[in-house]
């Protein structure tokens, strides 16, 4: 049986956020309406991806004449699927960028994927990048060097495995 697809013309809200500890936090795609919240596990990647590419597309466009609510996550945040490739256009007929997002299949799956289509005004758009872009930088730092995540463990492979001593 495959999973549902969704279609949000005019969402009351949308998110983007981790939950966890930084190194094992989970990342999520959010869409509200006024009877539903859907929920979407995204990788840390594609919400960097996301909020960069509407970062470059809202800052040669006029602003919003309304702001939008932030972008947070709304309990209870559990994912009906995960998402695979995603896709983002802007729609000037409509004012809306387009988020269609597919889910993520194995190699033996026999269902077509399912879809969610998000329809996002210019003030959400917003909303979702500057939060997208907090939840992606409140990791941890990546290495200066190789900008793999940072930590206590990391061995850097520009230094050939060694690490510097204390």
């Amino acid at each position: 049986m495959s999973a549902p697809s969704f279609d949000f013309e005019n969402p009351i809200g949308v998110g983007v956020g981790a939950v966890g500890e930084p190194g094992a936090r989970v990342f999520y795609l959010q869409a509200r309406s006024a009877d539903e919240v859907v929920s979407f596990k995204v990788e840390k990647q594609q919400v960097a991806q996301l909020c960069a590419w509407l970062v470059g597309e809202l800052s040669g466009m006029e602003r919003a004449d309304v702001d939008a609510p932030p972008a947070v996550l709304h309990e209870p945040v559990e994912p009906v699927w995960t998402v695979g490739p995603i896709g983002v256009a802007y729609d000037g007929e409509t004012d809306r960028f387009v988020i269609e997002a597919n889910e993520l299949l194995t190699e033996d799956a026999d269902d077509d994927p399912a879809v969610v289509r998000i329809r996002i005004t210019r003030a959400q758009a917003v909303a979702l990048a500057i939060h997208g872009m907090a939840a992606v930088s409140a990791g941890r730092p990546p290495c200066p060097f190789c900008e793999l995540p940072l930590d206590s463990e990391h061995i850097c492979p520009r230094s050939n495995g060694k690490r510097p001593r204390p």
